[in-house]
């Protein structure tokens, strides 16, 4: 195969051979993409510097899961990039200004307490919940259950015992 084609199904339809579209998410975009979004963190930034919108990264992260899978490995490097620069700032590293610092932002402009919650969001399993809004849910078993269900069965029992005995016939 040469460039410019590949070789894919599409529509329910048998593999076959097709020209790459000039606007397409080819693998060289996805590699800027990847390496971009390692280096910022964004996907909006990423998506523009592969010439892509969001959109189309979205589609295929929920199309491809080796897409998937690569973008939460950029994610992870871009984190682990960003943590490590909290750390160089809180230990007050000397600021190093590289080619065109002229027009960068400096560290003065960065959000530390956002930036701080972000990463301890990070190392939190999925799923987890965030904050102590109350009790843990408890599930109780299900001998509990039946336990609760008789008990409130037997206080049923009684009220209707109750009021058998007060409506008795009338002369």
């Amino acid at each position: 195969m040469g460039e410019g084609v590949s070789v894919r199904g599409g529509n329910n339809r048998k593999v076959q051979v097709r020209k790459e579209r000039k606007d397409g998410f080819t693998e060289a975009k996805r590699q800027v993409f990847l390496d971009t979004l390692a280096g910022c963190a964004t996907v909006k930034r990423a998506a523009a510097a592969a010439g892509v919108t969001p959109e189309t990264v979205n589609y295929h992260r929920r199309r491809d899961p080796v897409f998937a899978r690569q973008c939460a490995d950029a994610l992870d490097v871009a984190y682990d990039n960003l943590e490590a620069q909290k750390v160089a700032d809180a230990a007050a590293a000397a600021y190093v200004p590289g080619p065109g610092a002229a027009d960068a932002p400096g560290p003065e402009t960065v959000n530390h307490s956002l930036a701080l919650q972000l990463l301890g969001l990070r190392k939190r399993p999925m799923g987890q919940r965030t904050g102590r809004a109350g009790y843990e849910p408890k599930r109780a078993s299900e001998k509990e259950l039946n336990e609760a269900i008789l008990a409130q069965l037997d206080v049923l029992a009684r009220r209707l015992r109750k009021t058998d005995r007060g409506s008795g016939p009338t002369a």
